[in-house]
């Protein structure tokens, strides 16, 4: 097991590394005015030194009455986009078992310093909650948090993927984590109409450490700098959607609808960057080596496809960049959908995942992505990216080492209310220890999709000269095989009935004839020569069968 306690040597090791880069930089000529900017990332890594990742913390949170709403409220906000956004005060303490404890934060406190609101998207409907506790930004922080992320990541029955993940980013280089900590938290509700008389415990959760300039700080990177999470974000210049702040029709709410800003309000630098990788023109290597660091997103890429954290492809992830820097750094979020959470007990993984949420096809509709891999050579670093990981840092010993470490606090949790209440004890047993090969597997799984063809967008359907015209991006195979599409039409989802069918298409289109009024399904199949396959990324959601989805399918309507 990788010792954290030797982590704070690291940058002293890779220094001069990083100076006889900086050097090579110096020595190369401008280009178009500008040497690039690329240097690694590194930060204090001190933070982590004391990390026990098998201890846990108990918060107490003490919801005063009186407010506008009560804990139930909070706890019945189920959709995070509307006009209900219950938010109670609390007082916040730490203490240890028993109790609020002398010596520990918020001690004899009687007035408020915080608030706490639900979190989370899909998780809002599961049977426990996870919150967010802010902090009164008037009092010290506690444990350098102001906000306090407490996820029950109800869906994941080992309850450790989010931790597991982080804790493995303390010790890769070239990408910062996020700190974690298992934690036990207890309500007292004065809110109701039955005031509790005593703290009642809540079970187990994993606070996770929110990105912000806290974060930055605690690092010694900038505070000042640009920060941005991805909301929907697949790199194009959305130009109805993110403009220049000082642009008449700068709208911020809009904005953030791409990406949530949470540093510097300067958009300058992030526009300048959007251009470059829409410009066709422009060599991608080019535009990587002027606006990103090579080693922070190779490596950002291939611990996302180890832990196959598919769900990374406009989400899940924060853009960094210092102020007085071209270059953007990749920030992970959200890692409670790794490490095999497709292949859980009683899942299926087929009707789950779609084939193109495989490698490097799960990122291809990412213009700054697929631009990348087109290089061979960029495929090629990767591929030696993720091996060294696995080589040096992702080791199966490595993971059961950390997994060894939880297992004592989770399975304690799992066995006692109110935990119990929602996992099944024996599906958490063997699910819990089933993980530790993943990443191996995933390297494995990586290699076969790469095989495939890219997936591509269906476009929609129009009428021309009385014909009715179906179009779709064209794909592309990394090995340059040729490649053929199947159309097919029919009027169930399933494909079972099928109405149209055209095979062996060289182009992304075909003209049909006008179809009677209904509803209809169509798909197009991609495969190349050597009978490798593809689908679409459109998915439709058939919401009359519990949400079945479909992979490679859209839905027309004819009137």
């Amino acid at each position: 097991m990788i010792d954290k306690r030797k982590l704070c040597v690291l940058p002293a090791v890779i220094l001069p590394m990083i100076l006889s880069a900086a050097c090579m930089r110096a020595a190369q000529p401008a280009i178009n005015g500008h040497v690039p900017d690329s240097q690694d990332l590194v930060y204090n890594t001190e933070l982590y030194r004391n990390d026990d990742d098998g201890s846990v913390k108990f918060l107490y949170v003490t919801i005063r009455g009186g407010g506008n709403y009560t804990l139930a409220d909070v706890i019945s906000d189920r959709y995070a986009n509307d006009e209900f956004e219950p938010v109670v005060d609390i007082i916040f303490q730490e203490g240890d078992s028993k109790g609020p404890a002398v010596g520990y934060y918020g001690f004899g406190l009687s007035d408020f310093n915080g608030t706490i609101e639900i979190r989370g998207a899909t998780s809002r409907f599961a049977g426990q909650k996870s919150f967010k506790i802010r902090l009164d930004q008037r009092m010290s922080a506690w444990n350098g948090l102001w906000t306090v992320n407490l996820n029950k990541h109800p869906y994941d029955l080992t309850r450790v993927r989010n931790k597991l993940s982080f804790d493995y980013m303390e010790i890769i280089p070239h990408l910062s984590g996020l700190r974690t900590q298992f934690v036990q938290l207890f309500i007292k509700d004065l809110s109701g109409d039955l005031p509790a008389a005593e703290f009642v415990d809540y079970g187990l959760f994993t606070l996770v450490e929110q990105p912000n300039n806290l974060f930055l700080r605690a690092r010694g990177l900038d505070p000042e700098g640009q920060l941005y999470k991805a909301e929907f974000f697949e790199f194009h210049k959305y130009p109805d959607h993110l403009k220049h702040q000082d642009d008449p029709e700068y709208n911020e709410d809009m904005f953030q609808q791409i990406l949530g800003i949470r540093g510097n309000q300067d958009h300058g630098k992030l526009l300048s960057m959007l251009d470059d990788v829409n410009n066709y023109e422009l060599d991608i290597n080019y535009v990587i080596d002027r606006h990103f660091n090579r080693n922070n997103y190779l490596t950002w890429l291939a611990v996302n496809i180890l832990f196959e954290n598919i769900d990374t492809r406009t989400q899940n992830f924060f853009l960094y960049s210092p102020l007085n820097s071209y270059t953007w750094y990749f920030l992970p979020w959200d890692y409670d959908g790794a490490w095999g959470f497709y292949d859980q007990i009683d899942k299926e993984r087929e009707a789950r995942r779609g084939l193109w949420e495989r490698g490097i096809s799960n990122y291809w509709g990412v213009v700054l992505h697929r631009r990348f891999f087109q290089d061979p050579e960029n495929l090629q670093a990767l591929v030696e990216k993720m091996e060294l990981l696995l080589d040096t840092f992702i080791t199966s010993e490595q993971t059961s080492s950390l997994l060894n470490a939880y297992y004592p606090v989770i399975s304690r949790f799992v066995n006692r209310w109110p935990d119990s209440e929602h996992l099944n004890v024996e599906d958490f047993e063997q699910e819990f220890w089933r993980i530790a090969d993943e990443p191996n597997a995933n390297l494995s799984e990586f290699h076969l999709a790469l095989e495939n063809p890219m997936p591509v967008f269906l476009g929609v359907p129009f009428l021309d000269r009385e014909m009715l015209v179906f179009r779709w991006s064209a794909s592309y195979d990394l090995q340059g095989d040729p490649i053929y599409y199947d159309f097919q039409i029919s009027k169930s989802p399933d494909f079972a009935d099928i109405l149209i069918e055209q095979s062996d298409l060289v182009k992304p289109e075909i003209s049909v004839n006008p179809l009677p009024a209904g509803e209809y399904y169509w798909r197009v199949l991609i495969r190349d020569n050597q009978g490798n396959q593809q689908v679409a990324f459109d998915t439709y959601n058939d919401e009359d069968a519990e949400n079945v989805r479909y992979f490679g399918v859209h839905k027309i309507v004819v009137n």
